[in-house]
């Protein structure tokens, strides 16, 4: 039986808690293989904060930025998803994944996904350069634009693991892999993602804490010496995981919604 014909027969739904501990237990037992995965577009993440303040240049070149960013976040995924469903016999040893049609095609599904937020970000340009605009249709409609584009990226994820693995299947695949399973794997990634939004809360209390509550003074000291790329770090340190937790979730749905078992029959067991 094809993926295709596993992915459209006798449906099963995907099991958010197993999906979460997944992401984890691959994530955190290779933290050799994710530091190789991550090492050159960690550096490449650095640099681009470094150097770029969107925020101060137009709403042209934040779209720059943000596109720029996704590129470099595509090549660790690529990295890290080849590892994850090829294990480390088939999967690159080097830091970058390869420099065949692979990683082009990855990196161009990134981007076209990307545009499905683009309404979004528009709405979202408009309120600020015209804050008196902000109103609860604006607002509520932003909201349900995200939560939108949210949901089909999500439905379309698995063209990623597909790319990967060098399999000819992709968007319409993915759909009909995904269907009945998109809230699924939406809370699945969210569930991953928690303990990192405890640790940037906790981070931010401390900060807060440190310096009495002065807006001001956290403001300046974040900008002396070295304190501009610090936080630029661990900022994009819990960015990497989550994204490295994202792949966890994407490659045990992978597995479980297509029946994918690539040649290694001990694929399976390391999601069990």
């Amino acid at each position: 039986m094809s993926v295709l014909e596993h992915a459209t027969t006798g449906r099963r739904k995907l099991s958010i808690w197993q999906a979460t501990k997944a992401a984890y237990r691959s994530t955190f037992a290779n933290p050799g293989r994710l530091a190789i995965a991550a090492a050159v577009p960690f550096v490449l993440s650095l640099l681009l904060d470094g150097f770029f303040a969107p925020e101060a240049s137009g709403f042209g070149l934040t779209l720059a930025y943000t596109a720029a960013s996704t590129a470099i976040l595509a090549l660790f995924e690529l990295t890290w998803l080849r590892f994850l469903l090829l294990g480390p016999a088939q999967a690159e040893t080097g830091l970058l994944p390869g420099t065949n049609r692979r990683l082009p095609s990855f990196v161009a599904y990134s981007l076209l996904l990307l545009l499905l937020f683009m309404p979004a970000l528009l709405l979202v340009q408009i309120t600020q350069e015209n804050p008196e605009s902000a109103s609860a249709g604006i607002v509520i409609g932003t909201i349900v634009v995200y939560v939108l584009a949210i949901y089909l990226c999500t439905r379309f994820i698995l063209v990623y693991p597909w790319i990967a693995v060098d399999a000819p299947e992709r968007l319409t695949a993915s759909w009909r892999a995904t269907a009945g399973n998109g809230l699924r794997l939406i809370f699945a990634i969210l569930l991953a993602g928690i303990p990192l939004l405890v640790t940037a809360g906790i981070i931010i209390v401390v900060v807060v804490v440190v310096f009495h509550g002065d807006a001001q003074q956290i403001n300046i000291a974040a900008q002396q010496g070295l304190m501009p790329w610090v936080s630029n770090a661990i900022g994009n340190l819990l960015v990497y995981i989550f994204y490295a937790l994202s792949c966890g979730v994407t490659a045990y749905a992978f597995s479980a919604l297509t029946g994918w078992q690539g040649d290694r029959r001990e694929l399976l067991e390391r999601f069990d």
